[in-house]
């Protein structure tokens, strides 16, 4: 404005005086009239203009804010609103259950869900197990990590999955330590919730910091625990997800993360196997046995040997299902060479260790790798499946061939084999034993079932019943202290090795304590409402419990 000001003095004629000046200088003024009126409008602009981007500039500053606390707070009502979903469908789940024990009890609720409702009469003094409540309340964890993850498969951030951190070091199956008789069902159970309950904090962090390696293993080791909590649908669902992750995770970097995801194949075979989907647990377990034997072949970083035995363990217990004892037996041997093939090699690194020993001097400095002395000797790198060898590789090593003598067992006697079947009976159950002595409660099961198997064998030196005897007291002596602390898994077995037990004897001339057993077994089907085979299982355990 003080531009338009100068301006207009400009125009006027300096000393006018008297009228013919006034006029001349007004005549001056008004022929630039337009012009000053143009400069006006001009400066009328930019002053607009200017204040046109002051404002815009306040709420770009503003609005970044603003947007976040919006979103902050539609995420905040989406959590809420989710979470009074779950919260109304568990409930509705319990008033279910409550109702289906005591049918007469009023309920006041009325929920949205639909609630199936037994109406089998049920004792009135009967109390909904704590277990039962437990398992539902970890159902809904698994449930609610099934609905996050399907919902971030369609808007997942993609962020660098390049491995970092445990991915970096040697493949190395660890498996959580499982309950036994040395811890209650409720502690295992709030063990799990515990892991459940990270794996949902992961899910629910900043897409930026979301990555799905971090996750993924500890999926894995969830899926375990439910399914030693034998909660087979959950394992599933949750097994069915690890294995996704991680072929999302093979196109980062496919050396790294193949060994997991053919982990994660053999899981879901086993937890599809047990909820009876057993043409899904076929094809699981054929990509994870061929992925297996296409890596013999690569440069890797663990043992595939003692991988690729675990899975033909699995895969075993998938065809003699089906009555293939030959395709069984073969793929028994090939367990086994593989398990020879890892003892051939820790051999001849002991033998390479102990003979490079021998030849230096004590003057002399031994070195592995780069390094300065007096006198040098490197030794001999070890091979992929030597490195990173420790006392848990050797754990699954013994086991392993355990499990592949007693399927070796299986398979001959199916065959008729059955001198042939004993003999590898019993070198099962030596290692059984020493595992045993080693790891103390931690390998009854296998034992157990080792020794009900062994039973019923033909003696090759005592045609008598007597070995037989022995073989199956210890067993249902085992599984005894077993069904006390998990007795959905086990009691059937105790019931089955009560009945062997009990036709041993009469064949022994002892009807009396024959009936006995038999009289046992009797109240013990009765009381768990089981239907107990004819035969004891022939599966065997899938994992050692340390």
């Amino acid at each position: 404005m003080h531009a338009v000001y100068g301006r207009c003095i400009g125009l006027t004629i300096p000393g006018a005086s008297g009228r013919l000046n006034k006029l001349r200088a007004t005549l001056k003024a008004w022929s630039n009239c337009n012009v000053v009126e143009a400069e006006i409008m001009e400066l009328k602009d930019e002053v607009q203009a200017f204040s046109m981007r002051f404002m815009m500039f306040a709420i770009a500053r503003v609005e970044k804010p603003i947007s976040s606390i919006a979103l902050a707070t539609s995420r905040i009502e989406k959590s809420l609103n989710a979470l009074d979903r779950h919260q109304r469908l568990g409930l509705s789940r319990m008033e279910g259950f409550v109702a289906s024990l005591s049918p007469n009890t009023p309920t006041d609720i009325n929920y949205s869900q639909p609630v199936i409702v037994n109406t089998a009469k049920a004792p009135d003094n009967q109390i909904i197990p704590s277990e039962a409540v437990e398992e539902l309340y970890l159902h809904r964890q698994v449930e609610t990590i099934s609905t996050s993850l399907g919902s971030l498969s369609t808007a997942h951030t993609p962020v660098n999955e390049q491995p970092r951190g445990p991915y970096l070091q040697p493949f190395k199956p660890d498996v959580p330590r499982q309950w036994g008789t040395d811890q209650t069902p409720s502690a295992c159970h709030r063990e799990v919730v515990a892991a459940a309950w990270e794996i949902i904090d992961i899910l629910q962090s900043p897409p930026g910091e979301r990555a799905v390696q971090y996750g993924a293993w500890r999926m894995v080791n969830l899926a375990i625990r439910l399914h030693g909590l034998e909660m087979y649908s959950d394992a599933a669902t949750i097994g069915s997800w690890t294995v996704d992750l991680y072929r999302t995770l093979m196109n980062a970097n496919t050396q790294v993360y193949e060994p997991y995801l053919s982990l994660a194949l053999r899981n879901l075979s086993r937890y599809r196997t047990d909820t009876g989907e057993h043409e899904a647990a076929s094809i699981a377990i054929e990509e994870c046995v061929t992925r297996e034997r296409e890596m013999l072949g690569k440069p890797v970083r663990h043992s595939v040997h003692l991988e690729l035995s675990n899975s033909l363990l699995e895969w075993w217990c998938i065809v003699t299902r089906d009555g293939n004892l030959d395709k069984g037996l073969k793929i028994a041997w090939e367990s086994l060479a593989h398990l020879e093939s890892i003892r051939a090699q820790l051999r001849e690194w002991e033998v390479s260790m102990m003979h490079t020993l021998g030849e230096t001097s004590s003057s002399e400095t031994i070195v592995v790798g780069p390094g300065e002395g007096r006198s040098s000797t490197t030794l001999r790198q070890p091979s992929s499946c030597i490195q990173g060898w420790d006392n848990a590789s050797t754990l699954w090593l013994d086991y392993n061939t355990a499990r592949t003598f007693q399927i070796l067992s299986y398979s001959l006697e199916g065959l008729g084999q059955i001198q042939d079947a004993w003999e590898r009976a019993l070198q099962a159950l030596a290692i059984y034993r020493d595992l045993c002595k080693r790891h103390s409660g931690n390998f009854d099961a296998n034992l157990a079932g080792c020794l009900a198997y062994i039973s019923h064998l033909p003696h090759r030196h005592d045609p008598s019943p007597l070995a037989s005897i022995a073989c199956i007291q210890e067993s249902i002596h085992l599984y005894r202290k077993l069904s006390a602390s998990r007795p959905a898994k086990f009691t059937s077995r105790l019931i089955e090795s009560l009945r062997a037990y009990a036709s041993l004897l009469r064949d022994a001339g002892d009807f009396d304590v024959a009936r006995d057993c038999s009289d046992e077994a009797l109240e013990l089907a009765k009381r768990s409402n089981q239907i107990v085979p004819c035969r004891q299982s022939l599966t065997v355990d899938t994992e050692p419990k340390t």
